[in-house]
């Protein structure tokens, strides 16, 4: 680890929204955590903010997280948002209102993270959290890696916020067919295969197709993954450039 920063740091500097999984998956292994997510967000005046996510986090996590609205009530978002200290997840939480989400995110594998926000001078916040499932962040070892994961996070946002405000662009609207945006509108609205195969008539192993075509096309590693990617491009229409 002595010289974790200078081996990350050039491949940090050209990091973007397509690029951005391998490497962080690769630094979150090297640093002892399963999982990661980083997120930039920009309050634009409309009913939602601009959002950019990017996470290696469970997708059935990812699924239940959006389908039951927890980024209302995420205690490590309002913590990191109401302070600029780093924040050690406590899943003992006595809050009855978190005792419900601690227990799906354990349920998920998302048991002992660390977490930590950032503003740049345009107002966008950053936010990364480095999840695993084993043993606890000890004293001794958030000592160790805190100012790593601080830097970290300075790195990824100055490189990432910029994505929050990403343009459309008209390569992914070329080369995805209309029946696999059709798809991801949907899957963007909370729909299984299962469901998408009752809503367009088609049966659920060719809805799955569909999905793996689009995610082979925008070189996404999850249908979560395709769904934001396309989302940002304006893909799926204005109204899903927002989603959050």
């Amino acid at each position: 680890m002595k010289n974790w920063k200078e081996e990350f740091s050039r491949r940090l500097e050209t990091v973007d929204a397509l690029t951005i999984e391998p490497l962080m998956q690769e630094i979150t292994a090297c640093l002892g955590f399963d999982h990661y997510a980083y997120g930039a967000t920009r309050v634009n005046g409309a009913t939602r903010p601009d959002a950019a996510i990017h996470s290696n986090y469970p997708e059935a996590w990812l699924s239940l997280y959006r389908s039951r609205g927890y980024h209302r009530i995420d205690p490590v978002v309002q913590q990191c948002l109401a302070s600029p200290l780093p924040v050690s997840w406590r899943c003992d939480s006595p809050d009855p209102g978190h005792r419900g989400f601690w227990e799906e995110a354990q349920r998920h594998g998302l048991r002992h993270g660390w977490s930590h926000a950032c503003r740049n001078v345009s107002g966008c916040v950053g936010m990364l959290s480095l999840v695993r499932r084993g043993r606890e962040i000890d004293r001794q070892q958030l000592q160790e890696h805190e100012p790593r994961l601080v830097w970290l996070l300075q790195v990824l946002h100055s490189r990432m916020a910029a994505c929050v405000r990403a343009p459309a662009g008209s390569h992914e609207a070329q080369v995805l067919s209309a029946r696999e945006i059709e798809v991801l509108q949907w899957s963007a609205e909370g729909k299984s295969a299962g469901d998408l195969a009752t809503i367009l008539g088609i049966s659920e192993r060719t809805v799955n197709f569909h999905v793996h075509q689009a995610m082979q096309k925008l070189n996404a590693p999850n249908k979560i993954s395709a769904v934001y990617r396309a989302a940002v491009k304006g893909v799926l229409g204005p109204g899903l450039q927002n989603m959050c």
